[in-house]
């Protein structure tokens, strides 16, 4: 992440530098050195900070655990750092309603702490989100010590309960590719997304290219999701695009989805690709929906029955009419360039991909 201070030495100084190349691979041969930073760094925080710090619980909650559930006592307020969570109000009578969503940056039960009343509600992650859990009595301590941030929490709760349905949500795109034109869609996708803010595409090659070969490893989890975090902190939308096998950047990518596309020309045969047969169970409370990319001058949608009946899972879909360009044979790169050409470079919000 890019610093927040601007650091200037008050007296001639020499000053030893390590790229950050050369800092992973340290903190790789020697795990311990991690351990060394983290003393430096907490030795420089004031007192009070630190006792949050200590106070602070973080945790990571897969998708379809719950947070906490209606009618626990209200004990705790949560920060979502990163993912997404669903409120969910059940009535009298069994029915569940939805009561709203979740982003990163959002408090997530501070009404009921405030008011010391029951949740009113279940809390569930949609998919994999890392919390925050601040303890109420640190809530007033931090009151007592500052009240202005009495006021601070009031302006947030308004801008909650006024401004969640104008805000837009990020959205992450998961897609199963065609081996023959997996790249076509999603720089598409990339280039209409570009209309409405900056947007990125990840792939598993983009992954360890930027943070390394073992980047998708088990022991790179929290450097992934570091980065991952960081990637929405920065772009409006992002798109990650699966692996052609259930492969572990595949599984990440429906973790990570908050709404899952899958991509199909049009022309082919109604058929389930292997991916999808997985969805079913381990994405079940992601959206999930279908999309058919059709030619300029091709023929009208037909048999979308039967590639719907073979899903029970979709919650929508849509037919595409697409430029001739998705359909040209080109290389990824040439794809590329294609849109910065003149006529492209000025996106067009009404075609029906950008729609």
């Amino acid at each position: 992440e890019s610093s927040v201070f601007t650091i200037r030495t008050r007296y001639p100084s020499r000053v030893g530098i390590i790229s950050k190349e050369n800092s992973y691979e340290i903190i790789a041969k020697y795990p311990k050195v991690v351990l060394q930073l983290a003393h430096s760094v907490v030795r420089r925080l004031s007192p009070f900070v630190r006792q949050i710090d200590f106070a602070l619980d973080w945790a990571t909650y897969e998708a379809g655990i719950a947070i906490y559930r209606q009618g626990d006592k209200s004990d705790s307020t949560y920060i979502l750092l990163s993912g997404r969570l669903r409120s969910v109000f059940t009535r009298e009578n069994g029915k569940r309603e939805l009561a709203g969503e979740y982003g990163r940056g959002d408090l997530v039960g501070i009404v009921e702490v405030l008011t010391q009343t029951p949740r009113a509600t279940t809390v569930l992650a949609v998919r994999d989100s890392e919390i925050a859990k601040l303890p109420s009595g640190l809530l007033d301590v931090i009151k007592i010590k500052y009240p202005v941030v009495v006021t601070r929490l009031i302006h947030l709760l308004g801008h909650r309960l006024l401004g969640t349905l104008q805000k837009f949500k990020l959205c992450h795109s998961c897609y199963s590719p065609n081996k023959r034109r997996s790249s076509r869609p999603r720089v598409e996708l990339n280039h209409a997304f570009s209309a409405i803010g900056s947007s990125l595409y990840l792939t598993s090659n983009l992954i360890r290219k930027n943070l390394g070969p073992s980047a998708l490893e088990p022991s790179s989890e929290y450097r992934l999701s570091s980065w991952l975090g960081q990637q929405e902190d920065q772009h409006r939308m992002v798109l990650y695009q699966c692996d052609n096998t259930f492969s572990a950047w595949t599984q990440r990518c429906i973790r990570q989805a908050d709404c899952i596309l899958i991509i199909a020309c049009a022309d082919q045969e109604p058929t389930v690709g292997k991916l999808e047969k997985q969805l079913d169970t381990f994405a079940v409370r992601t959206q999930k929906e279908f999309v058919f990319l059709h030619k300029e001058d091709g023929d009208k949608p037909r048999d979308t029955v039967k590639w719907l009946n073979m899903r029970s899972w979709g919650s929508s879909h849509h037919h595409i009419r697409c430029a001739k360009r998705m359909f040209q044979k080109r290389s990824p790169s040439k794809m590329k360039d294609v849109y910065m050409l003149p006529c492209l470079t000025a996106i067009r919000i009404f075609t029906p991909i950008s729609r």
